[in-house]
C-alpha cells in the first residue's frame, strides 16, 4: 500500500513538472498537418497555373493561326500594317470558321470563278483579329498560289475555294501581362515541319522555329476579349537571351608552334668538336 502511494505521488510530481508538454505535443501535430496541407495546395496551385497556362497558350495559338500563317510584315502599330496582309488574315479567318458553308452564296459565273462574298460578311473576322478601331481599305488580296479578287461593284470578294497551305503556325512560347495589354513572345514554325521528329537516341524532338516575333495583344470588350495590334521582330541577341539558348559553339584549339633550336646552339657534342678541332691543326702543320 504504501509503495502503491509513493508510485502514484511520483507519477503525479512528473505530470505536474511539465504540464506544458500535452498542449506542446498537439501544437506540433497540427502545424505539421498544416504543414503538409500547405505544400499539398502549393503543388496542386503550381500544377493548376501550369495546366491554366498550357491552355492560355494553345488559345492564343489558334487565335494567330490565320495573322502569321503567310508571314506577315511587322508593324509597331495598326496603322502602319500593310493592309492586304491584314485582309489576307481576316479571310482565312472566316473560311477557317466555315463561313462558306453557313450561307447560300452566289457563284460567279465568268473568271474569276468563286463565291460572292459580301464584304459586310468579313467585318466580324476583321474586327476579331485587329480590333473594331482600324477600318481597311478593301483590295484584291494576293496570296502565294491564290487570289482573293475584290469586286468594286458589287463590293464583294470572289473567293475560290483553295487548299492551300499556311507557311507558319504559331508557337506561343511566353505570356507577359502588361496592364491592358498582352505581350507574346510566339515562334514560327514551318508547317512542312510541323511534326515530331526523332533524334539520335530515339527521342521525339518538337521542331524548332524559323524565327521569333514579339506579338501584342490589346484588351477590347469584343470576343475574345483581345486583338492583335502589334507584331515585331526580335534580334537574334534578345532571343538568345530570352530563352537561354545553349551556345553549342566551341572554341577551336589554338595550334602549337614546334619550338625552333637556336641556330649558334650546335648538337654535336664537345668532345667530337675537339676532335676535329685537333684534327684541322694537325693538317695545317
Amino acid at each position: 500500500m504504501g509503495d502503491s502511494t509513493k508510485t502514484t505521488e511520483k507519477e503525479l510530481k512528473k505530470t505536474s513538472r511539465r504540464p506544458w508538454a500535452f498542449p506542446l505535443g498537439v501544437l506540433i501535430f497540427a502545424l505539421a498537418v498544416f504543414g503538409a496541407l500547405t505544400l499539398l495546395n502549393m503543388g496542386l496551385g503550381s500544377i493548376r497555373s501550369l495546366t491554366d497556362k498550357t491552355a492560355l497558350k494553345a488559345e492564343y495559338e489558334e487565335f494567330l493561326a490565320p495573322v502569321v500563317r503567310n508571314d506577315p510584315q511587322y508593324y509597331e502599330d495598326l496603322s502602319k500594317a500593310n493592309n492586304e496582309e491584314l485582309l489576307d488574315s481576316a479571310i482565312w479567318l472566316f473560311l477557317k470558321d466555315g463561313g462558306i458553308s453557313k450561307k447560300e452564296y452566289e457563284i460567279s459565273e465568268s473568271d474569276p470563278i468563286g463565291f460572292i462574298v459580301p464584304t459586310k460578311d468579313l467585318e466580324w473576322a476583321f474586327v476579331r483579329l485587329f480590333g473594331g478601331e482600324f477600318k481597311p481599305s478593301y483590295e484584291t488580296v494576293y496570296g502565294p498560289g491564290y487570289t482573293f479578287t475584290y469586286d468594286v461593284a458589287r463590293s464583294s470578294y470572289i473567293i475560290a475555294i483553295t487548299s492551300a497551305d499556311p507557311l507558319y503556325l504559331p508557337k506561343v512560347y511566353e505570356i507577359e501581362k502588361h496592364g491592358s495589354s498582352t505581350l507574346l513572345i510566339v515562334g514560327y514554325i514551318n508547317s512542312h515541319k510541323d511534326k515530331l521528329e526523332i533524334d539520335k537516341e530515339g527521342n521525339f524532338v518538337s521542331p524548332e522555329p524559323d524565327k521569333y516575333v514579339k506579338v501584342t495583344l490589346r484588351k477590347t470588350d469584343a470576343e475574345p476579349g483581345y486583338y492583335v495590334s502589334a507584331i515585331e521582330g526580335m534580334e537574334a541577341v534578345e532571343t538568345a537571351e530570352a530563352f537561354e539558348f545553349e551556345d553549342e559553339t566551341t572554341e577551336a584549339p589554338i595550334p602549337t608552334l614546334p619550338e625552333v633550336s637556336d641556330p649558334s646552339e650546335s648538337d654535336i657534342p664537345e668532345s667530337e668538336t675537339e676532335s676535329e678541332q685537333e684534327s684541322a691543326s694537325d693538317t695545317t702543320q
